[in-house]
């Protein structure tokens, strides 16, 4: 699902003066509020981020006051996402 929004371009220039990228702070901010809603799981926040280790989305919600306590399943997934990123891949040598 793509969403847009409109903003004033006055708004959008303060914005992006404190934040740099808005849309990816806004995706963030959506990630981390899903997330500390019990909506998300750490499964399905990373791949709305794009991020392919655990170690990012823990520093992404150590930013936001947020200190998870990961299930066995959680810390499986983690440690074979992190595997697989650290497995160079051979079609690619």
């Amino acid at each position: 699902m793509q969403v847009t929004i409109e903003l004033p371009s006055d708004v959008a220039a303060q914005l992006q003066q404190r934040w740099g990228d808005v849309s990816r702070h806004i995706l963030e901010t959506l990630a981390v509020e899903g997330y500390r809603a019990g909506q998300l799981s750490t499964a399905q926040v990373r791949e709305m981020l794009g991020y392919d280790t655990p170690m990012e989305l823990d520093a992404l919600l150590q930013r936001a006051s947020i200190y998870r306590d990961a299930s066995e399943d959680e810390l499986e997934q983690d440690y074979e996402a992190s595997r697989r990123a650290s497995t160079p891949n051979p079609r690619n040598q």
